[in-house]
């Protein structure tokens, strides 16, 4: 090595630090799935199935599911049976995720929460999750409501997923804002995402204040993400600045009012960080037409060096490999599920 070109180097160690390559990995939200669960379950199938094609290629860390799993509340098993089967798949690929209800999940109209929650419950009891090494653990009621999880990325950031159930001011328990605030301090060196059903609004700047208190107080909320409104296109992007200096951003995505119930839209963050920069790309892509949405709000970067929403970054695609033995296989399980779950009612009101 030359004089020149050691001197070169030093400077540029000193100056920039170690040359790293970018490092990418990828969280991914499924919004409101419940026309899917209801009518085209095939779509709701393929969502799932694609996060697990594409585990490695874009190392996807986390699934959070935005809630409306359903549309029919406690009324149609089958509905559960397909919502059931869908989050399976991400159980069967070891993909770390968390669920809420939303709206449509509970049964407002029954007394008790038993009652309200019954097939909630009983299609995603909260068994199935203990023993998983990510799952952090749920809310003092034991069920899958209120949950966290634990994850790392491979740029070594930690981060604690939290999935809120819809409104939880409403609920009859009221110290779950209590408990948000306890995991945020207990786990203030992890970079925290909350997922809920409902965030903020689709046609205004206005983020739901129970969250934006908390992500201006707790400067380690990176990320609010939630679905539930379609009055504006279903899209919104608000900067939170916090106490800190810095900034979260809430991001509403929700496509249920679109053709198909949605058509497969999804959203996937696809964070990338160098020695010069550090963003996450925003990107809405539908495994079932292997397509992505290019408008303005579906497709941007958030910059987290100058906390600011760019344009959009390189596409990262992984597209979506149909396969007809599983949705058969997905038919059948859900078939024999309804009729567990058929006598499970019976049994239950007796």
């Amino acid at each position: 090595m030359t004089p020149i070109i050691f001197f070169f180097v030093i400077h540029w160690i000193v100056t920039y630090g170690i040359p790293i390559g970018q490092i990418n990995y990828t969280i991914v939200a499924i919004p409101d799935t419940q026309y899917y669960s209801a009518y085209w379950p095939d779509i709701f199938i393929h969502q799932t199935q694609w996060i697990c094609q594409c585990k490695a290629k874009l190392d996807i860390i986390y699934a959070s599911h935005l809630g409306d799993l359903v549309e029919h509340k406690n009324s149609l098993i089958n509905e559960w049976s397909f919502a059931s089967y869908s989050i399976d798949n991400l159980l069967k690929c070891n993909m770390p995720h968390g669920i809420v209800a939303g709206n449509h999940d509970v049964e407002y109209e029954e007394s008790g929460e038993y009652e309200q929650y019954r097939m909630f419950n009983y299609s995603f009891p909260i068994s199935k999750y203990r023993d998983q090494k990510w799952f952090g653990g749920s809310h003092s009621r034991g069920d899958m409501r209120n949950t966290f999880s634990l994850v790392s990325a491979p740029d070594g950031t930690n981060y604690i997923m939290i999935n809120i159930e819809y409104l939880p001011v409403l609920s009859n328990q009221q110290n779950i804002t209590s408990w948000i605030i306890s995991l945020l301090t207990t786990f203030s060196n992890r970079t925290a995402i909350i997922s809920s059903h409902y965030v903020a609004d689709d046609c205004s700047d206005e983020v739901f204040y129970v969250f934006s208190d908390i992500a201006k107080r707790f400067c380690n909320v990176l990320l609010l993400l939630g679905g539930h409104t379609f009055d504006c296109g279903g899209e919104m992007t608000v900067k939170i600045p916090n106490n800190c200096g810095g900034s979260a951003f809430s991001l509403v995505s929700d496509y249920q009012g679109i053709y198909r119930g949605g058509s497969g839209w999804l959203r996937y963050y696809n964070f990338r960080k160098s020695n010069s920069t550090n963003k996450i790309c925003v990107f809405t892509f539908s495994p079932y037409y292997n397509e992505f949405k290019l408008q303005n709000k579906s497709y941007f970067s958030i910059d987290l060096l100058s906390n600011t929403i760019q344009p959009g970054c390189s596409l990262d695609p992984c597209f979506s490999r149909y396969i007809p033995h599983e949705f058969l296989l997905g038919n059948i399980t859900v078939v024999l599920s309804n009729i567990l779950v058929f006598f499970y009612l019976i049994m239950d009101s007796d």
